[in-house]
C-alpha cells in the first residue's frame, strides 16, 4: 500500500506540530470517528480553511489510524454533524484530492486481496 504517495506542501503539518493535532484526536475520539473528523473540520472552518491544512489533519488521522479508515468515506455523505452545512460541504470541496487519493488506496487494497 502506498499511503505516502500523496504528498501537501505544508510546513505546518510536519510530525511535530501536527503530531500534537492528531494525538488530540487519538485520545479523545477513536471510538467517534465522525467526531475526530468533524473537529477537524470545526478547526479548519474557524481558520478560513487554510491551504492543505484539512488534507493534512484527514492524513496524519489515516495514517496514523486515529480515526477508522472505513469512516471516512460515509462521513462524507452523512449530515453535517456538529459542523454547519456550509462548513461540511466547503470540508468536502477542500477534500476532494484526498477523497481521490483514498479510493485509489482501496482499489490497491482489493487488488492485493484478490492476489492473496
Amino acid at each position: 500500500m502506498a499511503r505516502e504517495s500523496l504528498t501537501i506542501e505544508a510546513p505546518w503539518a510536519g510530525d511535530e506540530q501536527l503530531g500534537l493535532v492528531v494525538a488530540r484526536f487519538c485520545s479523545e475520539a477513536s471510538e467517534a470517528s465522525f467526531a475526530a473528523l468533524d473537529a477537524a473540520v470545526s478547526l479548519a472552518s474557524d481558520l478560513s480553511f487554510p491551504k492543505n491544512m484539512l488534507m493534512g489533519v484527514f492524513l496524519g488521522m489515516y495514517n496514523e489510524d486515529c480515526v477508522d479508515e472505513a469512516a471516512f468515506v460515509p462521513w462524507r455523505t452523512a449530515e453535517a454533524g456538529m459542523v454547519s452545512p456550509e462548513a461540511k460541504s466547503a470540508a468536502v470541496t477542500d477534500l476532494a484530492q484526498w477523497y481521490d487519493w483514498l479510493a485509489e488506496q482501496d482499489e490497491d487494497d482489493e487488488e492485493e486481496d484478490d492476489e492473496e
